[in-house]
C-alpha cells in the first residue's frame, strides 16, 4: 500500500503532467486541472521524510557579513525560454525518480526547483526584467512551481522591496496584480518595508502604488523610523507633500526621539510640513491634531538657545573640516571611499579618518549603514569598541575620525602569524565577548563578526569597529575568494532565512575562535554551493590537538540551531560560565588587565601626504545628511 508522501508526490507529477499537456495541445486556461496547494503537500510529506532544502536564493548585496554579490546568484533564468528549459527537464528528472521509487530524491529535487523559482524571481525584481516576473507568476504556466511572491533573500528583501528599492515601477504591479497573497508591508532585518525603501530612495511612483495599494504609512524599521521620517530627512518636496496628505501619525518619534517634522530643520523642509494637503498655508496643527505644539515650540526656543552664539560645542562642529588633519598614509580603500591614517593638525592624535562618497552611499541606498555606524560608534563608550571621536561632512564626503589601532586588523595579524595558541586566543575572546555583552545590553545585534572587523589597539587589545558599512564586502565583491569568505561568515539562521536574534553573534563568535586556533573558518569551501551545505548541514570538525574545554566552547558556540545554541538563553553571562573560561577574572578583563602581545608601534611621521587627497575636490554638489555632524567629549 503506498504512503501519504508518495501519493502526494506523483499527485505534484500528475499536476505538471497536466500543465504540460493542456500546454503542448493549446487548451485554454480553464481546461488545467489544478493541484492541491504546495504548501498542504509539502507537509504531509515533510511529516514522513525528514528533509529540508533552503533555497539558495538570489542574496542581494547588503552591507555586513551579508554583503553577497547578486551576480553570484545568478539561478540561469535570464530569459523566458531558460525558465521553460528549466521547468521541462525538472519534470523529466522527477518523474524519473519517482518511477525508480527514488522518493527522497524526488522531493529535494522538487525543492530545489521551487527554490530556483523564488531566486530567479528575486534577481528578476531587482534587474528590472518585467517580462520574467510576470512569467514566473503564472500558475497555468508552473502550478505548484510558481515562484512565490513573499520570498526572501539573506537581507530580507522581498521582491517587492527589491522593485520598491530601484524604483522598478512596472515590477512592482506586476507583483501587486499577479503574486498569490502578496504581503504589502514585509520586513527585511532592517525591519523595513518596501514603502520605506521607496522613500529612502525617493521613487515618487512607486511609493503612491504601494500607498494605494495598502502599504501602512506608518510602519516603523529598526530605528523607529516611518517612511515619511525618510521622506523629510532627505527633504524630497514633491513626495514629502503627497505623503503629508495622507494623514500621517506625525507625532511618532524614531528612536533618537524625533518626529518626522524634528529629524530635518531645514527652512525648506519645514515649510512643507506647515501647509495644508492642498497647498495653502496653515497653522501648523491643521495637519495632524494629534500634534504637541506647545511642545514643539519649547524643542525650537531649546535649538535656538543652542545658536552660535551660545554654544562652544555648535562653534567647534562649523568649523571642523578635512583642513584640520594632514593626511599620513592610506590604509584601505574601498568602491565607497578610503581610510587614511591622519594627524589632528592642533594636537598631533593620530587618527583613522574614513572617507565616504555621497554620490555612493546615497545611491546605492546605503545611506542607514553609515548612520549606523556613526550612531553606534559616537553613542558606545567601551574598551573593546573603537571610539568615534569626530564626525563632519562637506558637500560630496561624510568623514569618520575613529581611534587608530596600530596594530591593524586581527585578520591580518593572523595572515601573518597562521594561527594561535589557545592562550592568546582567550584573551581576545574575552574582550570581544564584552564588546558583543555591551552591544546585546543595547538591543544592538552585530552580525558581521569575522577577524577583519576586529582592530588591535596600541596596546595589543582586540576592538570591534565596523558597525555599518563593510569594507571587505564592497572592496572584492566580484572576486571569488572574497565571496567566499563572506558566506563563511554567515550564520545557518541567515542562510535558512529564518530570521535571527542575538544568538547570531554567539555562533559568529565561535566561527572566530575557530579561526584563530585552526587558521581557518570551520566551513570553508572554494565552491560556495558546498559551502552552503556545509554550514547549514555539515558536522563540525574539530582537531584532536585542542584541550576539551576548547573543543566543547566550539561545538556549543558553533550549534547550528540557534534555540540550542551557548548564549541563546543566558546571553555572554552563560558564556562566560562555560569551563573554557574557568579561572578568567572579568572585572580584570574590562579595565583591559589581561596582557595580549603588544604590537610594534609606527616611528614617528617624517612626512604627510598632500592635503588635497582628503581634501574635497568635487564640484557636484549633494545634500546634507541631517545628524552626521559629532564632536566627541
Amino acid at each position: 500500500m503506498e504512503s501519504t508522501m508518495v501519493k502526494n508526490l506523483k499527485k505534484l507529477l500528475d499536476g505538471f503532467l497536466t500543465l504540460e499537456n493542456h500546454q503542448n495541445h493549446e487548451k485554454t486556461p480553464s481546461d488545467v486541472t489544478q493541484t492541491s496547494s504546495s504548501g498542504e503537500i509539502l507537509n504531509k510529506v515533510e511529516d514522513e521524510v525528514d528533509l529540508f532544502l533552503t533555497s539558495y536564493g538570489s542574496i542581494s548585496e547588503g552591507t555586513l557579513a551579508q554583503n553577497l554579490p547578486s551576480n553570484n546568484f545568478n539561478p540561469g533564468f535570464r530569459h523566458n525560454t531558460a525558465v521553460q528549459k528549466s521547468k521541462k527537464n525538472f519534470i523529466r528528472k522527477f518523474s524519473d525518480l519517482l518511477s525508480t521509487e527514488q522518493y527522497a530524491e524526488a522531493l529535494e529535487t522538487y525543492k530545489e526547483q521551487t527554490s530556483k523559482m523564488d531566486s530567479a524571481l528575486i534577481e528578476a525584481a531587482g534587474s528590472n526584467n518585467a517580462s520574467l516576473c510576470r512569467q514566473l507568476l503564472d500558475r497555468r504556466e508552473y502550478g505548484e512551481l510558481v515562484a512565490q511572491t513573499n520570498a526572501k533573500d539573506a537581507e530580507g528583501n522581498t521582491p517587492l522591496h527589491l522593485a520598491a528599492m530601484h524604483g522598478h515601477l512596472k515590477v512592482c504591479e506586476i507583483l501587486l496584480d499577479y503574486g498569490d497573497n502578496i504581503d504589502k508591508n514585509p520586513i527585511n532585518i532592517h525591519k523595513k518595508t518596501p514603502l520605506h525603501l521607496a522613500c529612502i530612495n525617493n521613487q515618487i511612483p512607486l511609493a503612491q502604488l504601494l500607498v494605494r495599494s495598502g502599504a501602512n504609512i506608518n510602519a516603523l524599521d529598526d530605528l523607529e523610523n516611518t517612511p515619511v521620517h525618510y521622506s523629510a530627512q532627505l527633504g524630497s518636496k514633491d513626495l514629502l507633500e503627497w505623503l503629508l496628505s495622507k494623514g500621517p501619525d506625525l507625532t511618532i518619534k524614531n528612536f533618537e526621539g524625533k518626529t518626522a517634522m524634528e529629524i530635518n530643520t531645514r527652512e525648506s523642509v519645514q515649510e512643507i510640513f506647515k501647509k495644508e494637503p492642498s497647498g495653502s498655508s496653515s497653522p501648523l496643527f491643521t495637519l495632524n491634531k494629534q500634534i504637541d505644539f506647545m511642545g514643539m515650540i519649547q524643542k525650537i526656543n531649546n535649538i535656538i538657545r543652542k545658536s552660535p552664539n551660545n554654544s562652544e560645542d555648535f562653534d567647534n562642529i562649523q568649523k571642523l573640516s578635512p583642513g584640520h588633519f594632514r593626511p599620513i598614509k592610506m590604509l584601505g580603500k574601498g568602491s565607497f571611499g578610503e581610510v587614511f591614517l591622519v594627524e589632528k593638525k592642533d594636537t598631533k592624535q593620530l587618527l583613522a579618518m574614513k572617507i565616504l562618497m555621497k554620490n555612493k552611499i546615497m545611491g546605492q541606498n546605503l545611506v542607514r549603514y553609515a548612520m549606523t555606524e556613526r550612531n553606534v560608534a559616537s553613542a558606545v563608550k567601551h574598551p573593546f569598541i573603537v571610539c568615534l571621536r569626530y564626525s563632519f561632512q562637506t558637500d560630496n564626503k561624510l568623514y569618520l575620525l575613529l581611534d587608530y589601532c596600530p596594530g591593524g586588523s586581527l585578520g591580518g595579524v593572523l595572515n601573518r602569524e597562521k594561527r594561535f595558541s589557545e592562550e592568546r586566543s582567550r584573551i581576545y575572546l574575552c574582550e570581544i565577548l564584552l564588546a558583543l555583552e555591551e552591544l546585546h545590553k543595547r538591543d544592538i545585534i552585530y552580525r558581521d563578526l569575522k577577524p577583519d572587523n576586529v582592530v588591535i589597539d596600541s596596546e595589543g587589545h582586540a576592538l570591534l569597529t565596523d558597525f555599518g558599512l563593510s569594507k571587505e564586502g564592497v572592496m572584492e565583491k566580484d572576486s571569488a575568494k572574497s565571496f567566499c569568505g563572506s558566506v563563511a561568515y554567515l550564520a545557518p539562521e541567515i542562510l535558512k532565512r529564518a530570521g535571527h536574534g542575538k544568538a547570531v553573534d554567539w555562533y559568529l563568535l565561535g566561527v572566530l575562535l575557530y579561526e584563530m586556533l585552526i587558521g581557518s573558518p570551520p566551513f570553508y569551501s572554494q565552491n560556495r554551493s558546498e559551502m552552503f551545505l556545509n554550514i547549514k548541514k555539515a558536522k563540525l570538525r574539530v582537531p584532536t590537538s585542542l584541550t576539551i574545554e576548547c573543543k566543547n566552547l566550539l561545538r556549543d558556540l558553533l550549534q547550528k540551531d540557534p534555540n540550542k545554541r551557548l548564549g541563546s538563553v543566558g546571553g555572554a553571562s552563560q558564556i562566560k560560565q562555560h569551563e573554557f573560561f574557568y579561572g578568567i577574572d572579568w572585572n580584570l578583563v574590562y579595565n583591559r588587565g589581561l596582557r595580549p602581545p603588544v604590537p610594534l608601534m609606527p616611528s614617528s611621521v617624517s612626512q604627510y601626504l598632500p592635503e588635497d587627497m582628503i581634501a574635497d575636490s568635487q564640484n557636484e554638489l549633494n545634500s546634507l545628511l541631517p545628524g552626521w555632524t559629532f564632536i566627541g567629549k
